[in-house]
């Protein structure tokens, strides 16, 4: 699984490229995909994604991490969905260090 480093009040955008599993001419359809965030298996979306924050471009899915408290680790779900139906999803671990 992928990881991601921050400090708590960092924001910036990250993205996961699918372009390797799409076939010739095939787009991520923006509103269909998702990314959700979990700490401990609760929802911490709210916490560490921005709204409204979700771009699928090129293949790829940015969205805009904020927050979080030191020490925590979200597991970031991205699950991306395409104009000819294929469902792919990708994990990435958020970790939120001070340092």
């Amino acid at each position: 699984m992928a990881e991601v480093r921050k400090q708590p009040a960092e924001k910036f955008y990250i993205d996961v490229d699918f372009s390797a599993n799409l076939d010739t001419g095939e787009l991520l359809d923006s509103t269909q995909s998702t990314v959700k965030a979990t700490l401990n298996g609760a929802d911490s979306t709210s916490t560490v994604i921005e709204s409204g924050s979700l771009i699928a471009n090129s293949g790829k899915l940015f969205i805009r991490v904020q927050k979080g408290a030191d020490g925590e680790t979200h597991k970031l779900t991205f699950k991306a969905v395409t104009d000819q139906g294929n469902v792919l999803e990708q994990d990435v671990d958020l970790i939120i260090e001070e340092l």
